[in-house]
């Protein structure tokens, strides 16, 4: 790569020194494109790779991985924060938050593309919408599509081979073509077409306040549980609606998959559902139903281990316990299916002494529900056993730094409690991990000691 980048060239940037002069290039910019790649450390992504592109087309990647300095001595962290420049992202609150976390600096004008999309598209009498891809939504505004067309492949790469993707260096030529097309693909057309929409709508408000709901989503908890309810407003309304309109023949399948009414009965709770009105009660049971279904075939698929998500493991957990009894049996053995998968890659792409704060929160879910009670466990291998304790020493460390912060306020989950009591009655004998042992014994104590209850 250049030193310096000429006009739609990609510029790699590891020093300090460079870093300033490319920032104060920057400067003269009035909007940037700008987004980030990096690692989950639970539930923050730690930062290994900023993007920023301008409307010329000039990349520049500034590797965080290989020289933290480059945010807060490079002069990064100013322009991140400067009001004069606007910068364009997609699906700015990971990004946000993760920024925040580690290195304390707060976005300051940004243009969120996904924001812009949802409040033109509620004009239309949108209110849910399902996950959204770059592509899709670029593909609305501009006639190009500059996302490049390794994305998919580095997708599943990330998701199926290694979790520590983002951190391995040098950068090859695919990872720098992906880094550089989710700027490209930005500015100015997708921009420029946004803007003028909103300007025309009169949504310049509305468009500001969503914008910084994003930014700070996973920095203010106070503000990701308004948006929370909002969409549980939106829910319960769409619900509503199809009771009003729908009668006890309408079908699921009435309803295009990517619909209102469908979301709406993904989202709302069957505890919800079960005390409104026959017809919702009928429709969530066919959207369960079909689920199951879907996800059944997808974990049966080829790719499998890529489909695996949070969101199905946790569906899948709650379905386990659901009061029809046919939709618990068929959960729990299409969650032991994908409990092989999960645990067939964690094998493959860890060993014990991995950091478990690497693991997606998909497998650390798994993990955590292992019925492991012993060291000496002939059920599951020793890089499992391994990252299991590890896993749950995390777990029992952080747990006791919110008890001694939040004390009798402290809301502890029932299940994680009545493991804990079992893991306590056990005998010495039993090879649990010494520093293990006596945690959960500490643990307990204080749980006593401020009289938490454990009912949660």
């Amino acid at each position: 790569m250049a030193e310096f980048a000429e006009a739609g060239k990609t510029t790699l940037v590891t020093s300090v020194r460079k870093c300033e002069k490319i920032v104060s290039l920057l400067y003269e910019e009035t909007v940037l494109a700008v987004d980030c790649q990096g690692v989950y450390r639970g539930p923050h992504l730690r930062l290994t790779l900023l993007q920023i592109g301008t409307s010329k087309g000039d990349v520049y990647l500034f590797d965080i991985h290989e020289n933290k300095d480059l945010l807060l001595k490079g002069s990064l962290r100013a322009l991140l924060e400067s009001e004069k420049i606007e910068k364009v992202m997609f699906k700015c609150s990971k990004d946000s938050g993760a920024l925040n976390h580690y290195f304390q600096i707060t976005l300051q004008n940004v243009f969120d593309i996904q924001v812009a999309y949802i409040i033109l598209e509620e004009q239309k009498d949108r209110k849910l919408f399902p996950p959204l891809l770059l592509r899709n939504v670029c593909r609305v505004y501009s006639s190009t599509d500059k996302v490049s067309k390794d994305e998919e492949e580095i997708m599943k790469i990330c998701a199926v081979e290694s979790s520590r993707f983002w951190e391995e260096r040098p950068l090859t030529d695919k990872m720098v073509s992906v880094a550089a097309g989710q700027v490209i693909a930005l500015i100015p057309e997708v921009y420029r077409e946004q803007k003028r929409l909103i300007e025309n709508s009169g949504l310049n408000q509305k468009f500001k306040e969503r914008v910084l709901e994003s930014v700070k989503l996973h920095i203010d908890r106070t503000v990701y549980t308004q948006r929370k309810d909002r969409i549980n407003g939106h829910v319960m309304e769409i619900l509503h609606s199809i009771e009003n309109t729908c009668t006890t023949n309408t079908k699921l399948q009435d309803f295009e998959k990517d619909s209102d009414e469908r979301i709406a009965l993904q989202i709302v709770d069957v505890e919800i559902a079960q005390k409104m009105s026959e017809i919702i009660q009928q429709l969530k049971k066919e959207y369960i139903d079909s689920n199951l279904d879907e996800i059944l075939e997808e974990v049966e698929s080829d790719e499998a281990e890529l489909l695996v998500t949070t969101s199905k493991l946790r569906f899948l957990n709650k379905t386990r316990g659901h009061p029809h009894k046919l939709f618990a049996r068929k959960a729990g053995r299409i969650r032991e299916k994908i409990q092989n998968i999960v645990l067939s890659s964690i094998e493959r792409k860890y060993d014990v002494g991995t950091d478990v704060s690497l693991l997606s929160t998909c497998e650390q879910e798994i993990l955590r529900d292992l019925p492991i009670w012993s060291d000496d466990d002939t059920n599951f291998p020793k890089v499992i056993k391994g990252l299991f304790w590890r896993l749950l020493d995390n777990d029992l460390a952080r747990k006791s730094g919110a008890l001694h912060k939040h004390k009798g306020n402290y809301r502890l989950n029932k299940h994680f409690y009545d493991r804990m009591q079992k893991f306590a009655r056990g005998p010495s004998s039993v090879p649990i991990p010494t520093h293990v042992r006596e945690k959960v014994k500490k643990f307990l104590d204080d749980i006593g000691i401020y009289k938490i209850d454990t009912n949660f």
